[in-house]
């Protein structure tokens, strides 16, 4: 319910900032594939069906805990590792600074060969209609090992991580609002922006792919990985080697299947198995620029 309510919250605040014609809401009521496949993994997402498909898709390995770990530790070792005990007004800021910073390492783990095909059906959107936030490949282990295990590990109070998902659930789907703003000083330091982070999803991977990874700017800032400049015109989405696009479309399990399989086979290469049984992966290729609209920034051109 409470997860409802923020996505309404956005929902109101896009149509309020952005108005009619540019919101969500209008364009996935115009019933574009690539808008259904935003709306069944969000349904998906919530009937928590995702779940069962990690379970599924990593053979259990999806079931892996931190509350375990901090057990298995405090069991074996008599350390006891854990923030719960904290007032809450000290732990969330504490928290919600781990998190985005192993969140950042999550993203970029996500870009990396081995495991971009599991993270490309979410860039695989071709537009932002908010619920875009959730169209997230359900086999994502990276999140699992680098962000949600190590987080459980410390064990922050339930008020604190209340407040933490419910805080960067409502922030992913603003920053995938179609909110032409890049919300100057915050957008530049403390909250990623939409048209930052539509930078971050530029369908011409020679400018944008490597870039403002965090909800935070200030980890982006740190690495070296920040990049402004994003515009409501900016083409987003992937590409094939062949041309291949994707199905889209309600129906998502093929996309998600052919991602996975070409995940298995990266990992199956990185492993040194036998290329009989693990056939490499068609990799991703750019397509050349065309010239962007009147007014775009140098070097920011629309891609084809």
């Amino acid at each position: 319910m409470i997860g409802l309510i923020g996505t309404s919250a956005v929902f109101v605040a896009e149509f309020m900032l952005a108005g009619w014609r540019e919101s969500s809401i209008r364009h996935l009521l115009r019933g574009t594939k690539t808008g259904w496949s935003d709306i069944a993994l969000f349904v998906l997402d919530q009937v928590k069906v995702t779940r069962l498909i990690l379970i599924v898709f990593t053979l259990g390995i999806g079931l892996a805990s931190g509350e375990w770990l901090n057990r298995f530790v405090a069991q074996h070792t008599g350390v006891q590792v854990g923030v719960g005990h904290w007032p809450v007004y000290i732990q969330l800021p504490l928290i919600y600074l781990m998190y985005t910073y192993l969140d950042y390492w999550t993203h970029r783990v996500g870009h990396m060969k081995t495991f971009w095909p599991i993270h490309r059906f979410h860039h695989a959107a071709r537009d932002f209609y908010i619920l875009t936030s959730v169209r997230v490949h359900p086999a994502d282990l990276s999140s699992l090992f680098i962000l949600s295990v190590p987080l459980m590990f410390v064990a922050p109070s339930v008020e604190t991580l209340f407040l933490l998902f419910a805080w960067q659930s409502f922030l992913r789907m603003l920053i995938h609002s179609r909110i032409p703003s890049n919300w100057g000083w915050v957008g530049r330091w403390l909250v990623q922006s939409p048209m930052d982070h539509r930078m971050h999803h530029i369908r011409d991977m020679s400018e944008g792919q490597g870039m403002n990874y965090s909800l935070l700017p200030l980890w982006d800032r740190l690495h070296g990985t920040w990049r402004p400049g994003g515009y409501p015109a900016l083409e987003i989405g992937v590409d094939d080697k062949d041309d291949r696009s994707y199905r889209h479309g309600a129906w998502v399990m093929p996309d998600l299947v052919r991602d996975y399989v070409d995940f298995v086979r990266n990992v199956g290469h990185k492993l040194g198995l036998c290329e009989t049984y693990f056939p490499a992966p068609i990799p991703s290729k750019t397509k050349p620029a065309k010239a962007g609209p009147e007014g775009a920034p140098a070097g920011l051109q629309k891609a084809s």
